[in-house]
């Protein structure tokens, strides 16, 4: 625009008229801000078409300022809260970025009145789910369908203002207890990762039995019932991993477990193959630091094709690299935020 004016180019400007109508408070704003310049800085007269082009780059901004306030605030769910609602809501904020994603976890004790008192306006859960809140059922690894139904979800939701974040500093001791409840689940996890063969699994019931054993030996049918049960609940095969993701939270184990069955050969089922089986477990307990660490995995796998490209080969020191790298990058922040306040 000041090239312009300096070389004394005229320009056409065909929406001012609409933004001077529909966007009346902007136009009045910007005309008096470039009234204002023009005799601060000595500037040349800035007609209207230029004063209109400006306001439009302020309408923009302004638009998506309010479309951000008033997103959907969303809240994904899966039966355990570890590693499905994870791999849901990394694929909903790459696909719908209208979302405000504000927390994922398990979907018991799910209430009402707290998600309303939380802001939030829609559960979005990998299960069917038996609530008196608004709800949507969808696959974890997300189907052309199932995009319909979150579209439609999202129009009939009463959005809701983002709240304002409420700032409060924690104690520092609660902040070197959380440092060093999370430092020891992750070398925990990374202490007991394993790479396993699995030879001629023939069915998806022979992997899930395997996992089972695979942290423990000793009596895996709890583990095995668990299993079974999240199976149940919603198809666990992740067709990008190309791997069943069997989860659950039981008392077989004292932390955080990660493991891979390699399949060989491959299990096919519908058309599916499945190359192995990811194996993610946690204590049942009501410790915040497991499910996070569980979650930060889940997310990983996703976002670090390394990942799972060193487990399907099975190299355990180079899965426990790009592990141990991509969980450091994450609670690097997380630590600093709650150090910080």
């Amino acid at each position: 625009m000041l090239f312009r004016l300096e070389q004394g180019v005229p320009v056409e400007n065909p929406q001012l008229t609409v933004i001077q109508a529909e966007y009346a408070p902007i136009w009045r704003a910007t005309r008096a801000a470039c009234d204002a310049v023009e005799q601060t800085l000595g500037l040349p007269h800035i007609p209207d078409a230029e004063a209109g082009f400006l306001a439009m780059h302020f309408g923009a901004v302004f638009e998506r300022d309010s479309m951000a306030r008033m997103r959907v605030c969303t809240m994904v769910v899966c039966p355990f809260g570890m590693a499905s609602s994870k791999f849901l809501a990394s694929q909903l904020l790459r696909e719908f970025p209208s979302l405000h994603i504000t927390a994922s976890g398990s979907t018991r004790g799910l209430s009402p009145e707290k998600l309303r008192s939380q802001g939030i306006d829609l559960l979005v859960s990998t299960v069917p789910l038996d609530i008196a809140f608004p709800h949507v059922c969808v696959n974890a690894v997300l189907q052309e369908q199932d995009r319909a139904l979150l579209r439609d979800a999202f129009e009939r939701v009463q959005v809701t203002p983002l709240p304002a974040v409420k700032e409060e500093r924690p104690a520092h001791d609660d902040g070197l207890r959380y440092a060093g409840q999370l430092s020891a689940a992750l070398l925990e996890l990374l202490a007991t990762l394993r790479i396993e063969t699995v030879r001629l699994p023939a069915t998806r019931g022979v992997l899930i039995a395997e996992a089972a054993r695979l942290f423990s030996p000793e009596a895996p049918e709890p583990v095995e019932r668990a299993l079974l049960r999240r199976d149940a609940m919603g198809d666990t095969y992740i067709k990008p991993l190309f791997a069943l993701l069997l989860h659950c939270k039981t008392n077989r184990v004292p932390g955080c477990r990660l493991g891979y069955l390699r399949a060989e050969p491959p299990v096919y089922e519908e058309g599916r193959a499945i190359l192995g089986a990811l194996v993610l477990l946690a204590p049942d307990v009501e410790e915040n630091v497991m499910v996070e660490v569980m979650q930060a995995v889940s997310a990983l796998l996703i976002e670090e094709p390394a990942l799972i490209a060193a487990l399907r080969d099975g190299s355990l020191v180079r899965a426990a690299a790009v592990l141990e790298q991509g969980l450091s990058r994450r609670f690097r922040d997380a630590l600093h935020r709650k150090w910080q306040g």
